[in-house]
């Protein structure tokens, strides 16, 4: 009966340590796309600021057009 019991204790550590393996890797896994789309998340903010910047200026040159062709000619 000693025997049996420490069998199953044997096997339920080894089912043990084997989950917690599986474990550690979907951690790791699942860190890494953490950190992936970390830097995804910063890529796109710096191309939205781009943009943002390319906008505000093609909406400064049109208004300078605008007013230019607005402006009576003598």
């Amino acid at each position: 009966m000693l025997i049996e019991k420490s069998r199953m204790r044997t096997t339920e550590l080894e089912r043990l340590t084997l989950l917690l393996s599986q474990l550690d890797e979907e951690y790791a896994c699942k860190q890494a796309q953490l950190s992936d789309g970390e830097k995804s998340s910063s890529g796109l903010v710096s191309e939205k600021k781009a943009l943002d910047r390319t906008l505000s200026e093609l909406e400064g040159a049109m208004f300078a057009q605008r007013v230019s062709l607005e402006r009576p000619t003598d």
